[in-house]
């Protein structure tokens, strides 16, 4: 999945289906390539989990050990979500891969 956008209310997220849900231990995400600093760009941006789109819980947040490449966030749960998403942050513009 990439996305891209300048909305405010920017964000990228994958449904896993209807009848399914989904143990989320961790997430990897590319940053955008070209960006020259791109700890500035992502920090503070979230993935978020729900099973209703209505009610998000933060899995984990964008800190400063991000860097070009691949990144790569573990997350403390044992619950099972439907969907899945990255919010962006007031500069990222959803520029993840």
């Amino acid at each position: 999945i990439y996305g891209s956008s300048s909305s405010s209310s920017c964000w990228v997220g994958i449904d896993v289906g209807a009848s399914l849900t989904a143990f989320i231990d961790r997430v990897s995400y590319l940053p955008m390539s070209d960006w020259t600093n791109v700890a500035k760009k992502l920090i503070d941006a979230v993935f978020e989990a729900s099973n209703n789109k209505l009610v998000w819980t933060v899995l984990g947040k964008v800190d400063q050990s991000v860097h070009l490449g691949w990144n790569t966030i573990k997350f403390n749960t044992s619950t099972r979500y439907r969907y899945i998403r990255f919010r962006h942050n007031s500069t990222s513009r959803c520029n993840i891969a």
